[in-house]
């Protein structure tokens, strides 16, 4: 009983706050701060700076000399100092959200990332034109304060890619149709997409996130970029419909807990909706 009147007081909580982030000066407001709320530490490079770039060499190749995009890199841009460092030519970044990428706690990430990089990639020298504490301000970056849907930019990059940011966007064709538009004739998309309920499941109810009714789901999130909730094999199809190839080169189940998920989820497809995790890598036509 006790658990059930703390989910309800959560719900309103979030409705209120979603209400007020369609407040405009709210918005930039809470946009302006630091989302993640996470203490300046080593350990989370690994999450928060480096998954992309290892992903994207392990799936794609080197990123010497390429040029790459990123959608939703979040409160700052070190992912993207990685890929310089790596070697890239340019790296451009998308975000609705965009954060204070040059500021001094973003700054404070960057220099962490340039002072760890030997022990990462003992292989890779640091680049002598990088400086953290300049950083981003390069010519070879360039941000985009714009959702993954209104992004209609007309340069093409070798790399587009995302690291649990497709299930956020409202509109899964649009996405897709931006990595068709935006790939380059041999580029390559790599995106990471998790099915999870973020802090909306329990370990004892991973599914407690599908259970809402669409109308209160959105209520809680439609201006904060909930999970949109669209289920695995819907992404297969909308890359295939832009016209894409698609492979999954990695994939995470739910833990079973006892619980069953919604019974709209048992009926779809198999596997579908058992996937809580999936990594996306997709081609142009040949």
């Amino acid at each position: 009983m006790f658990a059930n009147v703390m989910v309800v007081f959560e719900v309103f909580r979030e409705m209120a706050k979603n209400a007020a982030m369609g407040i405009p000066a709210v918005r930039d407001a809470r946009v302006a701060r630091q989302r993640t709320a996470l203490p300046l530490d080593a350990s989370h490079l690994d999450r928060y700076a480096f998954p992309l770039l290892d992903l994207v060499t392990t799936h794609v190749g080197s990123v010497i000399g390429k040029t790459i995009l990123e959608i939703g890199p979040g409160d700052n841009l070190a992912s993207g100092l990685a890929f310089l460092a790596a070697g890239a030519k340019s790296y451009s970044a998308l975000d609705r959200f965009p954060g204070p990428y040059a500021s001094e706690l973003s700054r404070r990430w960057y220099r962490l990332v340039e002072q760890t990089w030997s022990l990462k990639y003992p292989h890779l020298k640091w680049p002598a034109y990088l400086d953290a504490n300049r950083f981003p301000n390069y010519p070879e970056v360039t941000t985009f304060p714009i959702s993954a849907e209104n992004f209609n930019q007309t340069a093409r990059y070798d790399v587009v890619c995302s690291f649990a940011v497709g299930e956020h966007v409202s509109d899964i064709h649009a996405f897709a149709a931006l990595n068709r538009r935006a790939l380059s004739e041999s580029g390559v998309g790599l995106h990471v997409v998790d099915f999870g309920g973020h802090q909306w499941d329990r370990p004892e109810d991973p599914y407690l996130f599908l259970r809402f009714p669409v109308s209160v789901w959105r209520a809680m999130g439609s201006n904060r970029g909930f999970p949109n909730r669209i289920r695995f094999h819907e992404y297969l199809d909308a890359f295939a419909q832009s016209g894409l190839s698609v492979d999954v080169v990695d994939r995470r189940a739910f833990k079973t807990v006892g619980r069953r998920p919604p019974a709209w989820v048992t009926r779809l497809p198999e596997e579908s909706g058992s996937i809580q995790e999936a990594t996306f890598v997709v081609r142009r036509p040949r």
